[in-house]
């Protein structure tokens, strides 16, 4: 099972992850921002982890949602080094998840690896970044939330930031990112999306840095019954805030214009579509951190227009240090999805995790939490369309 605090780190924006659910190219700017603002330790810390959980809704079906064990074995990393002009850093979770009984075809590896490597020459720098990951969805195609399927994100982005001089600069991004579900039935969920955007910026003081960033993407489908390829042009206005240790801003906003090839007319086409973005972290106490992610963009949806939809992403994630062997960590996100294309297949979702860990030792540790997930669709005409789920898990882990 990837741990909640990476994925709370991905959702976020995290400090050297690439991004997932924050795929853009304001996404790739804040990411760059968060991680030059820091000097990266030398470390290197190796774990391995045993957990089991209990999931009683693996999916749904006809007869009504079925439960199940899932046993997680894992390793993780995190390491990070510099050398003169030259660090990088990696963080990684690596595991095989055992489904018993009915779902058994569910086995299988899952796993998420960000790297990055920074090149720093004084005047320029070059930050290279990646995020993999294999993983299972629930796609809300069917009656009852639909079924699972596997699917890859393959991610790479690139940063140059130049520094004109002690007051001006302007950083170029670029990014790739594949999306593969290994199920033949979804292919037409399937992705590639390139993307690009130069930033000119000022720099107030050495806290603070506020600029422009223009960006042109393209998003190609590997099937087109569903979906239509589109070509986005974006203009955000970005503040960066950032204090050693204490606190990080990173904000966002401006408009998306989107063109669809080959489709029916789209409600809101090429109109200016209002986007924000935000993320915050703040050290409030020395054993007590908050991180606040916040996202409004435009995505595609799979209904009868092939057409426009408008997300709202939200993320609230507490990390408490009780004291020196007991941590809480909990993490609120909630999703709205507004559909353009009549069909009135709106969703909202609400997800919730809190783990507590106990350091039995300086390497050993022993975890329990819960996870709570909630898909409420609009308007479908079909009873009892929402789907929800509960995990509960407990775990022991090994850090060298």
């Amino acid at each position: 099972m990837i741990s909640n605090k990476l994925k709370t780190a991905v959702l976020a924006g995290g400090v050297v992850l690439g991004s997932i659910s924050y795929a853009n190219a304001a996404g790739v700017l804040g990411r760059y921002f968060d991680s030059t603002s820091v000097a990266l330790p030398d470390k290197l810390a190796l774990g391995i982890y045993e957990e089991v959980r209990y999931e009683d809704n693996l999916f749904s079906t006809g007869a009504g949602e079925r439960g199940g064990i899932v046993f997680s074995t894992g390793v993780t990393l995190d390491a990070s080094r510099a050398r003169g002009e030259f660090s990088y850093a990696i963080k990684a979770d690596v595991a095989y998840d055992h489904y018993h009984k009915f779902a058994s075809d569910l086995s299988a590896p899952v796993y998420t690896i960000a790297p990055m490597v920074r090149y720093d020459q004084g005047n320029w720098d070059f930050v290279l970044g990646g995020n993999f990951l294999h993983s299972h969805t629930v796609l809300d195609r069917g009656v009852g939330g639909g079924a699972r399927s596997k699917y890859y994100v393959s991610g790479v982005d690139a940063t140059w930031n130049l520094h004109l001089n002690e007051k001006w600069g302007m950083a170029v991004t670029g990014e790739y990112e594949n999306k593969d579900y290994t199920d033949g039935f979804y292919d037409d969920e399937d992705y590639a999306l390139y993307e690009m955007t130069i930033a000119p910026y000022y720099v107030f003081s050495p806290k603070t840095k506020a600029g422009v960033s223009m960006g042109y993407a393209v998003k190609e489908y590997n099937d087109s019954v569903r979906y239509a390829d589109s070509d986005t042009i974006t203009l955000n206005g970005f503040v960066d805030y950032r204090v050693t240790g204490k606190i990080s801003t990173h904000a966002t906003a401006g408009a998306e214009w989107v063109n669809y090839d080959s489709s029916p007319s789209v409600y809101k086409e090429n109109d200016a579509l209002f986007n924000c973005g935000l993320t915050v972290r703040y050290a409030m106490l020395s054993n007590l951190d908050l991180s606040v992610g916040l996202l409004h963009k435009h995505d595609d949806n799979s209904g009868g227009s092939n057409g426009l939809q408008q997300d709202t992403d939200a993320l609230l994630g507490l990390t408490w240090r009780i004291n020196s062997k007991l941590t809480l960590a909990q993490n609120f996100s909630h999703t709205w999805s507004d559909k353009k294309d009549g069909v009135a297949t709106d969703n909202n979702q609400i997800g919730y995790d809190a783990t507590l860990s106990y350091d039995m030792t300086k390497n050993l540790t022993i975890y329990g939490g819960y996870e709570y997930g909630n898909t409420d669709y609009k308007n479908l005409g079909i009873k009892d369309a929402d789907y929800t789920t509960n995990i509960y898990h407990m775990g022991v882990r090994y850090t060298f």
